[in-house]
């Protein structure tokens, strides 16, 4: 199985973090499984170091963010990747985005869209965003 449907193989630990208009949650997984979560007020930066200081194994990042936080890594925490996603109308989706205006989609509803996708393959699904603002995309 593929973590999200972004293509992380669950061979190793993977960080899914979502940063939100209220919180940032921080996810790790290993094997299909949540292993540990961690979430801070949107107002706070992402902080890598103390999650990679904890879970050194973490070799995947996906980071969906709606809005504009600082998403440098350090130096020393990159090397140590096979993979870092950010989010975004650009990213390469295993589903077709057919909205008008792509790059106004809201990054949270295409991971919201992907993961239903992963979860209910070859399926019709009816995705409800319930964050900030309640949404569906159409």
């Amino acid at each position: 199985m593929v973590l999200l449907g972004f293509g992380l193989k669950n061979t190793t630990m993977n960080l899914i973090i979502d940063a939100g208009n209220t919180l940032i949650k921080y996810f790790i997984f290993k094997n299909d499984e949540i292993i540990h979560t961690h979430q801070t007020p949107s107002k706070e930066e992402i902080t890598f170091k103390p999650i990679f200081n904890q879970f050194p194994s973490i070799k995947n990042i996906i980071l969906s963010s709606v809005s504009t936080l600082n998403t440098q890594i350090p130096s020393e925490i990159e090397e140590l990747l096979k993979t870092y996603i950010i989010l975004d109308h650009t990213t390469q989706l295993p589903i077709k985005n057919n909205y008008n205006s792509k790059a106004t989609l809201g990054k949270d509803r295409i991971a919201a869209v992907v993961g239903a996708n992963n979860i209910f393959p070859h399926n019709n699904v009816l995705v409800v965003d319930a964050g900030t603002a309640i949404t569906f995309p159409c």
